[in-house]
């Protein structure tokens, strides 16, 4: 009986609708009887609650219709809940099933005597009380099916052992899909479209089935025909069970059942149970759930009907396999083609999947996980779309482009693998000519779809859409010529597998990305490790697209581990997608990606065999702390500026910018420590040379040197550097929090000096009476109260020399009733220092050795207390001792005094402020001549031939004492011959540097190990400059900037600090002044011939730079040769090749020229001409820029290079420093291309000097000097431009006119300090109209020098913060005086050459108040009316050339601070006046007269 309603009861409703609507039909042919749903809905309302004979006919038919239609709706779903959820339904339900049962038979029973008996034409009344019964029947189950249906879903689902088979399931899945379509006018609008594509799916999936059976049908059919029929079941359902395994068709079934029983009682729940809104919601929800089930972007979903199809394949492989992906196809894209357009290329892969074994090799497992993971994103993304795709958003398309891209590189590689594994390519079935065709057609279809779309990431975009487009050509080619047999098949083998690497690597970069971008707890267990390996995957792309043509022992190693590298990432993404992030995964993942980066590790080594690689042994190994500060500077600059040559190796750059960070904060803290401990020094040293490499490597790569591939070798090589640093790095902080190792350590040394008595006077010395005679009086007079007088000056001047003789002459010992020498060294011991001075007053018993400091401290006290005393503390390097022991010398008001002898001024100043220091000079000529006489002939006169080489030699040491007595003792182990004699003189400073037996080198090297490690850079860098030539300071800051040596400050500008370095050096009498600027300022400088030559040596240790000069080869050999000799038959063909880090060339220009020299690794070329015979002769200097393409610092200031800019200067971008000569008449505007120049020097040797518009955007120019005179063209530039030179602080020589123009000029330069300009009438101007600069919106200029011609009309106008200023040749009458002497805080004024005209100048009071500096030179004043008090804080006056002055005022004498009047070639009147002034017989007036 169940049975038969199973069969029956649905058609038979089917079949009583069919004879309801023919009888209506009948009834009604001439009518027309239209109603509306609410009119019918009425009609059958009333009908169903009034008896049915009080309705027409035709109601009574809408009425039967009605009720058939609710019956039609309501026994699908309890013939689910009889048919499936029986499968759920436990024995308590078994009642209920039996009664859902019992009124499905009844109905069928009434339905079919309704059927049998015609009830619709002759009883339709009788046929409503059968509709009706049946109805109310259902509506009483509904209750009890409903909550039977709720309470399964509180249990736990498990399918019964025994199912029923496949068929049967099928049926169910289209069984339900109809049920669905009963829901969609009762759920929320929202929900309406999901539940709709559900049922879709469903019955795509019950067609797909469906095709399965007929295949099956089909294969029976064809069994039985080949083969006795008594062998094969002739049905389809026993043939699948006969052939298909049995663990394939039961997973099948068992899901197909899970999925229809929970889908069946959640529509048996929704229709049956009487729930609020909410309730229904969430069960339609539930719903929808379970179509994840059956959806083929499941992993475990699609590889179950993927074992199915390949199953069936393996029975019965061909067309009918075929059919069977087809219909497939259709399940998976929802309908045969989709909006994807992708149906054909997916049959395809579907095909490749489904022919391969069960278990296939781990290569082909990887690459099948591959094409599954494509076939299930084109479930995903076909499940996403509604409608074509031209509809669909960008977003959408965006992916269908990725999975083409997706398809047709699957295509590709499985191509490029046929013919490297196998014999295809001789197979004349094996077409692969139309494969390329379809490879190139796939190309072109991607290019031309979604072409409108916006650049969107995906494996192929442009760039590397491009790359690909090459394969098909490429491969076509290497088949034809392999056929063709013009290759052999290895060759054939490595051009496949290199096209094949150029798809992988790019399929695992963008694989590597989507990781990366993906599972943000995934990436914060392993997202440095995914990083490593990308930064590592980009590295062997690069060399993939970039393989070099020559063969190499370790190139086809390369290629497979690549290739290898490659595929494992792509397995790794497609893992990390498909699975859930479990602990297992990520495990096996950190084992994947460690096993990846030993590959790369490998592949990384050969690829370094087969490229140069930086080597550290060219780079300097100074100036650590202070690289490692540059090139932080550098790199932010580099990323200010968005230079596009690093865009490719930005993160690299990123990561070690980060790590230098870390390694500047390590070398600060541990600076001080470093001297001290061998491992730290290491360490710095180690830093130091990276901080170079990674300079070389980033300005390498910034113009060009090298190409990409081995851009990223350098840079991997430096980060694994890094890497290993750092860590030891971090031990070392480690190592020191645990051992407390302090920073500022006071402790004894081995090689410390200990003084433990008083010197004797045994040494033999030159009398210098006037310096003695000055300390003596010190020492012995003056104040009662404790004093210190130090002895300051260079290393070897004499100082402890001096103290020695000072200690021991005879009225210092009468003097004082104590005296004690202690040695401070740079080493001191508190302790040491004690017993030393005790030891010199009373002697070290085991009674004072046993003391602890304080009471030594005490013991001293008191044994000076009450008395006078002289302690003698030698060679102090710091205030530290001092510092120490201030308290045990008392100050008992009796002239006890403090002798201190030190290489460094401000350690005297910073110890007693109050006392000024000793300054010893050098020896004269004379004195050097005595004291070499005396340590050379022991007092014995010198041989007569000996006096002039003598003498010289005497005369080369530079008036040092240090000098005088090594070359002595040189010279006594010289046999006494004037020729020998003579070859000491040549190379006096270098010998005694370099003999050992001297000890020159040790004592002056104290001073340089003594440096911090910003000043020890500086030092060495005036080995660059000519021995005994004065330096300009300014040159010279400028040039310390430029090699990046002075650290930036927020609170002083480069050139101030540059400016403390330089005084801290002279304070260390390192660095002798030479001249001073007007108020005491140092203009130039030097450095002794010995410092020089320890410059020198140093330099060469420490590879900081190179000196070549004319006694350098290959030079040597042409000095003295004829100057029209050709040098072509000399210098070598190829240029020469220097490797250090500086080089400072001195030779004739014409040698430096032809030599062509070469720096690959130069940052520096400084060039000094030596005196030849064309000086102004031009030079072409072209090959500099393709020589020395990394120089930073450019110095051809003493070379002509022509009337115009070579070609290829523009190449040195990383220039900061450009000093350049030439018959120039204007700057090209390619100059621009320096974007990081900081100074800027033209030394025109023609005149004025056009600066082009573009020089306004050079935003990091800082000096810009033309020495004759610069203009600036105006004629293409917008003044309105808001391009302002913010870093310009040094301008000269513009030219300036008056008026509009020159104020938006000056308005550019916001900031310029100094500034020195000419001035002149435009000539464009109207008669009469120029005024004069109006320089007073430079509100930070300090120094202004103006000379030119006087303009017609306008006052001055100077900015108030004006400190120096100097005019010439204006002609200006003495009226506009005043405008400059209200400047507030002028204290430098200098008048030349006629700035002034007028015989008369009359001061004003309330000027010039804080003025310390006047000079006037070539002035026609003639009488000068001024009082003492116009110039209340002047210091120094100098007249030049001033002939009709008559005179000096008289009352200047009583300027309290005035200290200098010099007169130079002025009337006698006016001498005569100085004259008067000095009779006066002020303390501290110097008077200087010269005719």
């Amino acid at each position: 009986m169940m049975a038969e309603y199973h069969d029956n009861l649905g058609p038979a409703l089917q079949d009583l609708q069919d004879q309801l609507q023919s009888v209506r039909l009948k009834q009604h042919h001439d009518q027309q009887h239209q109603h509306g749903s609410l009119r019918l809905l009425a009609r059958v309302k009333r009908m169903i609650v009034q008896d049915s004979s009080e309705v027409e006919d035709d109601v009574l038919y809408d009425a039967l219709a009605a009720l058939i239609d609710r019956l039609q709706m309501e026994v699908p779903f309890l013939l689910a809940f009889e048919h499936y959820v029986s499968f759920w339904a436990k024995l308590s339900f078994r009642p209920l099933l039996n009664k859902v049962g019992i009124a499905l038979s009844e109905i069928a029973k009434d339905i079919r005597l309704a059927r049998e008996k015609n009830y619709i034409s002759k009883s339709p009344s009788r046929l409503m009380d059968f509709l009706r019964h049946s109805q109310q029947r259902v509506e009483r189950m509904k209750p009890e099916i409903g909550e039977a249906n709720r309470i399964l879903l509180t249990g736990r689902f498990e399918l019964p052992s025994h199912l029923p088979e496949y068929p049967f399931w099928i049926d169910s899945v289209f069984t339900l899909a109809s049920n669905l379509k009963a829901f969609l006018d009762t759920v929320d609008t929202d929900l309406h479209a999901p539940l709709l594509a559900f049922q879709v799916k469903l019955r795509s999936f019950g067609t797909f089935l469906q095709c399965v059976v007929v295949c099956f049908c089909t294969l029976a059919e064809l069994k039985v025909r080949e083969l006795d029929a008594t062998m094969w079941a002739s049905d389809p359902e026993s043939f699948m069970k006969q052939f298909l395994p049995s663990h394939i068709l039961d997973s099948l079934i068992k899901h197909v059942a899970s999925v229809a029983i929970r889908l069946a009682n959640l529509s048996c729940l929704y229709w049956f149970k009487e729930v609020d809104t909410d309730e229904k919601r969430r069960t339609i929800m539930g719903i929808l759930n379970l179509q994840q089930e059956i959806d083929l972007s499941t992993a475990e979903f699609l590889e179950m009907n993927l074992k199915l199809l390949r199953a069936v394949n393996q029975i019965q492989p061909g067309q009918i396999t075929g059919n069977k992906v087809t219909g497939f196809l259709s399940y998976l894209l929802l309908h045969e083609e989709g909006a994807l357009g992708v149906a054909d290329e997916l049959k395809y892969l579907i095909e490749l999947v489904i022919s391969q074994p069960e278990k296939p090799c781990n290569e082909v497992e990887t690459f099948l996980t591959e094409i599954k993971a494509v076939i299930r994103e084109a479930a995903s993304l076909s499940n996403s779309l509604d409608g074509v795709c031209a509809h669909s958003p960008k977003v959408e398309v965006a992916k269908i482009r990725l999975l083409k891209e997706k398809i047709w590189l699957l295509k590709a590689e499985h191509f490029l693998k046929g013919p490297r594994n196998t014999s295809f390519i001789n197979n004349p079935y094996w077409d692969w000519k139309s494969r390329i065709t379809s490879l190139d057609k796939g190309l072109k279809n991607l290019r031309s779809f979604s072409k409108d779309l916006p650049e969107v990431k995906t494996i192929l975009c442009k760039q590397n859409l491009s790359l690909v487009e090459e394969v098909p050509r490429e491969l076509q080619s290497v088949l034809q010529s392999f056929s063709a047999k013009e290759i052999t098949e290895k060759s054939m083998r490595e051009s496949l597998l290199l096209l094949l690497l150029k798809i992988l690597v790019l399929k695992a970069d963008f694989y590597l990305l989507e990781i990366l971008n993906g599972n943000a707890n995934l990436l914060s267990l392993a997202n440095d490790r995914i990083e490593s390996v990308h930064e590592g995957l980009k590295l062997l792309m690069t060399f993939v697209a970039n393989v070099p043509e020559e063969s190499s022992d370790h190139l086809e190693f390369i290629l497979t581990n690549i290739e290898a590298v490659a595929k494992r990432i792509i397995y790794l993404y497609h893992s990390v997608l498909t699975n859930k992030i479990t602990e297992e995964l990520i495990e096996r993942m950190y084992l994947t990606l460690s096993e990846l980066l030993d590959q790369i590790k490998i592949n990384k080594a050969k690829l370094r065999e087969l490229y140069p690689q930086v080597q550290g042994s060219c780079f300097p190994k100074t100036n650590g702390l202070g690289c490692v500060d540059f090139l932080l500077r550098n790199l932010k600059e580099l990323q200010t500026h968005k230079s596009k040559s690093i865009a490719t190796v930005k993160n690299q750059i990123e990561r070690i910018q980060g790590d230098m960070e870390f390694f500047r904060s390590f070398l600060n803290d541990r600076v001080k420590e470093s001297t001290q401990h061998l491992e730290l020094k290491g360490l710095g040293e180690r830093i130091t040379e990276v901080a170079y490499k990674v300079e070389y490597v980033i300005d390498s790569i910034e113009v060009g040197i090298g190409d990409h591939l081995q851009h990223l070798l350098w840079l991997d090589s430096l980060l694994e550097d890094i890497s290993h640093i750092k860590k030891e790095a971090v031990k070392s902080y480690q190592k020191k929090t645990c051992d407390g190792i302090p920073h500022n350590v006071t402790r004894s040394s081995d090689h410390m000096i200990s003084q433990v008595s008083a010197p004797e006077p045994d040494e033999v010395v030159v009398s210098l009476s006037d310096q003695e005679e000055v300390i003596i009086d010190r020492l012995i007079k003056g104040s009662l109260q404790q004093d210190m007088v130090s002895l300051v000056g260079m290393p070897g001047i004499g100082k402890t020399t001096l103290a020695k003789k000072l200690y021991n002459d005879s009225r210092v010992t009468y003097h004082f009733h104590i005296r004690a020498w202690c040695c401070i060294s740079q080493v001191y011991s508190k302790r040491q220092v004690l017993l030393d001075i005790l030891s010199n007053i009373s002697g070290l018993t085991d009674y004072i050795h046993k003391m602890t400091d304080e009471d030594l401290d005490l013991e001293l006290y008191q044994q000076l207390k009450g008395r006078r005393y002289l302690i003698v503390m030698d060679d102090m390097w710091s205030t530290e001792a001092w510092d120490d022991l201030e308290r045990s010398f008392p100050d008992d008001k009796n002239g006890s005094r403090l002798l201190i002898t030190s290489r460094i001024q401000n350690v005297a100043l910073n110890a007693k402020p109050n006392s000024d220091p000793y300054l010893l000079r050098l020896l004269t000529d004379d004195e050097s001549w005595s004291l070499l006489q005396l340590k050379s002939f022991h007092g014995k006169g010198c041989p007569t031939e000996l006096l002039g080489v003598g003498k010289e030699i005497a005369q080369q040491c530079k008036g040092l004492p240090l000098s005088v007595v090594a070359v002595a003792g040189l010279l006594e182990r010289t046999e006494k011959k004037p020729d020998l004699w003579k070859q000491i003189v040549d190379s006096l400073s270098r010998r005694l540097i370099d003999d050992p037996q001297t000890q020159c080198k040790e004592i002056l090297e104290l001073s340089y190990e003594h440096l911090p490690y910003n000043l020890k850079a500086c030092f060495l860098y005036f080995g660059a400059f000519l021995e005994d030539k004065d330096i300009s300071v300014r040159k010279l800051i400028w040039l310390w900037i430029a090699e990046g040596f002075i650290k930036k400050s927020e609170e002083k500008s480069l050139e101030d600090i540059g400016e403390d370095y330089l005084m801290d050096l002279i304070s260390r009498s390192l660095v002798l002044v030479s001249k001073r600027r007007s108020m005491g300022r140092v203009k130039t400088c030097r450095v002794h011939d010995m410092l020089h030559d320890l410059c020198l040596s140093r330099s060469k240790e420490e590879m900081f730079l190179q000196p070549i000069t004319k006694c350098d080869e290959p030079f040597a050999s042409f000095d003295g040769l004829d100057n029209d000799v050709d040098f072509d038959l000399y210098y070598p063909s190829k240029p020469l090749i220097y490797e250090r880090h500086r080089l400072c060339i001195c030779l004739e220009r014409r040698h430096f020229i032809k030599s062509k020299p070469s720096g690959p690794r130069t940052r520096s070329l400084l060039f000094s001409a030596i005196a030849d015979r064309y000086p102004r002769c031009p030079y072409d200097i072209t090959f500099i820029f393709q020589n020395f393409k990394l120089l930073r610092v450019l110095d051809l200031e003493s070379i002509n290079m022509g009337m115009f800019f070579p070609i290829g200067f523009d190449l040195l971008v990383q220039l900061r420093y450009l000093a350049v000569s030439g018959d120039l008449d204007s700057i090209p505007s390619s100059i621009a291309s320096l974007w990081k120049l900081e100074t800027f020097v033209v030394k025109g040797l023609k005149g004025m000097v056009v600066l082009p518009v573009i020089i306004w955007s050079m935003r990091m120019l800082r000096h810009v000097h033309v020495n004759s005179c610069a203009m600036f063209d105006l004629q293409d530039d917008q003044l309105e431009s808001s391009l302002v030179l913010d870093n310009l602080v040094t301008l000269s020589t513009p030219a300036l006119s008056g008026g509009k123009e020159t104020l938006k000029i000056l308005r550019r330069f916001p900031n310029l300090h100094r500034l020195r300009c000419i001035v002149f009438e435009s000539p464009s101007s109207p008669m009469g109209c120029d005024q004069f600069a109006q320089f007073d919106i430079l509100n930070q200029l300090e120094s202004l020098n103006i000379s030119g011609r006087a303009l017609n009309q306008g006052e001055l106008s100077f900015p108030l913060n004006l400190k120096k200023l100097t005019l010439s040749r204006l002609r200006l009458p003495w009226k506009h005086m005043s405008a400059i002497g209200r400047l507030q805080n002028l204290e430098v004024l200098k008048l030349l050459s006629n700035a002034f005209e007028g015989r008369i100048w009359d001061m004003r009071e309330g000027e010039f108040l804080k003025l310390k500096f006047l000079k006037l030179d070539s002035l026609n004043v003639v009488e000068w009316n001024a009082t003492c008090d116009h110039l209340l804080n002047l210091q120094q006056l100098v007249l030049r050339h001033c002939k009709e002055l008559e005179a000096v005022p008289f009352s200047f004498g009583e300027i309290p601070t005035l200290l200098m009047i010099q007169v130079q070639r002025c009337g006698l009147s006016t001498e005569e006046s100085v004259r008067d002034i000095e009779e006066q017989g002020i303390e501290g007036l110097k008077i200087f007269i010269s005719h």
